[in-house]
């Protein structure tokens, strides 16, 4: 596989030769990266975070904390970094989130609590992102949040006070929303209460947990008595399912491949994928369940499928691979007979651009695709072709779209692949050292 790199961010990418073998550890999970870094900012003594993903997303969220007078230390021996204790303090310039939109997203709710002012800003991409879905609870519970972009986006100057807590409804699953206003609790006043219509990820719940902050479900609901402070714990950092994903899918679409898979998250909210090839025959195996720190995780076995069934995924099951579900339309595309994925107006509001994406950069494989109301229709096996792909900077797609190009015929060439260094800079490089390559 051709990995070349030029300077307009392009990737060539020739058929595989050969099958994927060996053991492939997943790098650290990026949402849980980013929030044991803010959590463990917090508490009153200092905190060591191990596992963590470095890549240009958390390395922002670790920048505008660093803004914020934390101190990182990182231990290669241990591949740990401890936070010291010192403190949040007002930032003597804008707080830069490069793109990471998690990283504001993250960032917002805490800073509308505190007892000093900040701007948080970012890249041209991150400033085209829309926040009012975000702004407007916290406004509704005391909050003094300016949009100054255009059409209620960043930058976001906020004047940072104690917040009244209340009830919020969130009418579609998104995790980084809820996240917002539980990593503000331990600022804010009185008690919180968040609805879910529909139940999203619980990283944030999980280590909030972990890090003895009390709180409690009931009917879709999750509440708690805001002005807890997390206490320090040594955080394990579990892989990441949704980089481990095109790996497995590879895996399964190679002739000849086998592959173990270690120690990998298997939060029921990032699961679906695993669950729906595990129910195809000598596909999928998990060998061991364990708990770390906060999160179950698992090791995997798995095989390259000959024959694969299509697929039939219902909308109740769709969240729980929502970065997954371009590679599961991949696996469609080489399935016998018609699948239908559902669901994907259930997601958050981000995901639409994704989905028609997906679409268009199946097609220009060749593959028979529909993209309907709520999901895809999909007919297969088809036989893919290669040629240039538009992934459009989306990282996701980079890997569906790399998983894509091994098994069709001809060469690809991938614009935007450099956006993969946003979750996984290592991706390419870890896929080249599994790939057996035949003469």
């Amino acid at each position: 596989m051709d990995t070349s790199n030029p300077d307009n961010g392009s990737i060539r990418i020739q058929p595989a030769t050969g099958p994927i073998r060996g053991s492939y550890d997943p790098p650290g999970d990026r949402s849980i990266t980013h929030r044991a870094l803010i959590l463990g900012s917090l508490t009153d003594e200092d905190s060591e975070v191990c596992g963590s993903l470095e890549c240009e997303d958390t390395v922002c969220t670790r920048r505008v904390l660093a803004q914020l007078g934390q101190t990182f230390t990182s231990s290669e021996e241990e591949d740990c970094v401890t936070i010291s204790l010192g403190g949040l303090q007002a930032p003597s310039v804008p707080l830069d989130c490069g793109r990471s939109f998690t990283t504001l997203k993250l960032m917002l709710g805490l800073l509308a609590t505190q007892d000093f002012d900040s701007v948080l800003t970012g890249s041209p991409e991150l400033l085209q992102r829309r926040v009012t879905h975000l702004v407007e609870p916290l406004r509704a519970m005391g909050a003094e949040i300016s949009c100054e972009g255009i059409g209620d986006s960043a930058p976001l100057r906020i004047s940072g006070r104690k917040l009244k807590a209340g009830k919020v409804e969130i009418a579609v699953r998104d995790a980084e929303l809820k996240s917002t206003l539980l990593l503000a609790s331990p600022y804010m006043q009185g008690q919180l209460r968040i609805v879910e219509k529909a139940p999203s990820r619980d990283h944030s719940e999980r280590l909030m947990k972990h890090m003895g902050i009390a709180f409690g479900r009931d009917s879709g609901a999750i509440t708690l008595e805001c002005g807890q402070l997390p206490k320090a714990r040594r955080i394990k950092i579990a892989g990441d399912m949704s980089s481990a994903a095109p790996f497995i899918a590879a895996t399964v679409l190679i002739p000849g491949s086998e592959l173990t898979i270690n120690q990998v998250g298997f939060n029921p909210g990032r699961c679906g994928m695993v669950k729906v090839l595990s129910r195809v025959e000598d596909c999928v195996e998990r060998t061991k369940d364990w708990q770390l720190g906060s999160e179950p995780v698992t090791s995997l076995h798995v095989r390259h499928c000959a024959e694969m069934p299509a697929f039939n995924i219902a909308p109740n099951l769709s969240p729980s691979m929502a970065d997954e579900l371009p590679l599961l339309a991949l696996l469609a595309t080489q399935a016998t007979g018609t699948s239908y994925l559902r669901g994907i107006n259930r997601l958050a509001t981000r995901m639409p651009d994704r989905f028609l994406l997906t679409a268009q950069i199946l097609r220009s494989f060749g593959a028979d695709i529909e993209l309907e109301e709520d999901g895809f229709t999909i007919h297969g096996p088809t036989q893919l072709h290669g040629g240039p792909v538009q992934c459009a900077g989306d990282h996701r797609l980079v890997m569906m779209a790399t998983v894509a190009a091994l098994i069709a015929n001809g060469e690809s060439t991938l614009y935007g692949a450099d956006s993969i260094r946003h979750s996984y800079p290592g991706f390419f490089t870890d896929l080249n050292e599994l790939l057996v390559v035949s003469a």
